[in-house]
């Protein structure tokens, strides 16, 4: 028989070692964001976009060039690109078609300028700042 005290180091190791190699199996090179769970949830898309329109785009405000590349996917009721600010507003007729052109557009070249886009109902600092200068020029009057 053995003792208690040294069957419980017996098993204190080989807890050691399992839970080593199953850390080991978990970090196998991927990323923690990587190791989700495979579920129909994860998987499940929306039989239509979310709608986001209008889109923002960050970092050029020429409203022909943007009219021209947003056009590509579904027309454009009208382009906003307030004076002196480098961010504009593309609006489409049909709502959906603001999801084709975001994924599609961001990241890209419009106008010989590097470009971001994305929702314009989000919260974005320059358009905050933009609009607060606004009301403060409207409350100044």
């Amino acid at each position: 028989l053995r003792s208690d005290k040294s069957f419980r180091s017996v098993i204190a190791r080989r807890n050691k070692r399992t839970s080593t190699k199953r850390a080991e199996r978990k970090r196998a090179g991927k990323p923690k964001d990587e190791r989700r769970m495979d579920t129909w949830q994860a998987k499940w898309k929306p039989p239509r976009p979310v709608h986001r329109n209008p889109c923002l785009i960050i970092g050029c405000s020429d409203e022909a060039s943007l009219k021209e590349s947003f056009g590509k996917f579904g027309e454009v009721k009208e382009v906003f690109a307030p004076k002196g600010q480098n961010f504009a507003f593309v609006h489409f007729e049909d709502k959906y078609d603001a999801e084709n052109a975001m994924n599609a557009l961001n990241g890209s070249e419009i106008g010989g300028k590097q470009v971001k886009v994305t929702d314009g109902k989000g919260a974005n600092k320059e358009v905050a700042a933009w609009r607060a200068s606004c009301m403060a020029a409207f409350k100044a009057k």
